[in-house]
């Protein structure tokens, strides 16, 4: 029998497995498996990693990431926090770290395994990794230097620093990228096999290329190169409109990225398969909810054959993916 670790692997060397492996971004729905709110998930490793484990066990996933939300590095860097009962943890928006210009150049380095909330999400791998590690990849994560800091001061405050004030900006960067780089370190020698690292904004939908390379390249590139040190994957995740593919690859050399729209260069999933599908492993998606959860048979089938015309379910095979497609995946079921 193929383990989700064996399926994964295999996408990941442009393989033929079983089937196309399903890794969804489950994090914080995971909590209603155990009937918990979102500030005891949020706030107790030992909870969370028991609703991440027992949602993949219910739902059959085939990577666990360890994750939670876009402030946990925030948080520890001393980020006034809000932990709503019902919805995702966040910084106080009225009240952020970075008040004042000056403020960037105030931070200060700090060991992650003393942050609260980092120290919580490395706890959480270690539960992860001794109970299903075996079989089911247990992906490391990380907010992005430049997300990191949009959580100290807000993106709109932050965007237009960048323009006005960017020495202050790179200064603050430095510090977060010295803390990230001994992150993601600290979950590579946990034994995590990849790690991912959010670079929000790397997208059309919020900087431009030029200045995304210029604010956030430089110090992404230098976690990137960590990871790889330490004989791990490198994936990269952006849920923006219009992601640079492009840039990602040429700087940051990821094995994989998960992505939720076509890049800034590509008009339709047949042209992006055809232009990265053999330079990275695409973490792609069938488009969710609308077609998985109300679409029908059919409208799974057709959003398949965007990436391949040749694309058929009678043969459960997908010959661009090189991975064969379970009839369970395109029945109303799914």
């Amino acid at each position: 029998m193929v383990t989700s670790f064996e399926r994964i692997m295999a996408a990941m060397m442009f393989q033929e497995a079983d089937r196309v492996p399903a890794v969804p971004l489950v994090l914080g729905v995971s909590r209603r498996v155990l009937g918990v709110s979102f500030q005891e998930w949020s706030l107790n490793p030992e909870i969370a990693a028991r609703a991440f484990l027992q949602t993949q066990e219910l739902f059959g996933y085939d990577a666990l990431f360890a994750a939670q939300d876009l402030s946990v590095e925030a948080a520890d860097f001393g980020a006034k926090m809000v932990y709503p009962l019902e919805d995702v943890a966040h910084p106080d928006y009225d009240s952020p770290l970075i008040k004042e210009i000056e403020d960037y150049t105030q931070l200060k380095p700090f060991d992650p395994q003393a942050g609260p909330r980092m120290s919580g999400i490395l706890k959480m791998i270690e539960i992860l990794l001794n109970t299903r590690g075996d079989r089911v990849p247990v992906l490391g994560f990380s907010n992005g230097p430049l997300c990191t800091l949009s959580m100290l001061r807000s993106s709109e405050r932050l965007f237009r620093d960048c323009m006005k004030h960017p020495r202050e900006i790179h200064a603050a960067l430095e510090v977060i990228t010295q803390v990230l780089v001994d992150y993601v370190r600290i979950q590579c020698q946990k034994g995590v096999p990849a790690v991912c690292i959010d670079v929000l904004y790397g997208a059309r939908s919020t900087l431009s290329k030029k200045m995304w390379i210029e604010f956030e390249v430089p110090y992404a590139k230098r976690i990137c190169d960590e990871i790889r040190k330490n004989g791990r994957a490198v994936a990269l995740h952006n849920c923006g409109t219009g992601p640079y593919f492009d840039a990602m690859i040429e700087y940051l050399s990821p094995q994989a990225i998960s992505y939720h729209y076509l890049p800034d260069d590509c008009k339709s999933n047949r042209e992006l398969k055809e232009k990265y599908g053999q330079k990275v492993t695409l973490i792609g998606h069938i488009n969710c909810p609308n077609t998985l959860f109300f679409g029908k048979p059919g409208d799974v089938e057709g959003e398949l054959s965007e990436f391949d015309p040749g694309f058929s379910t009678r043969r459960g095979f997908c010959p661009r993916f090189r991975l064969r497609i379970p009839p369970e995946c395109l029945s109303a079921k799914c």
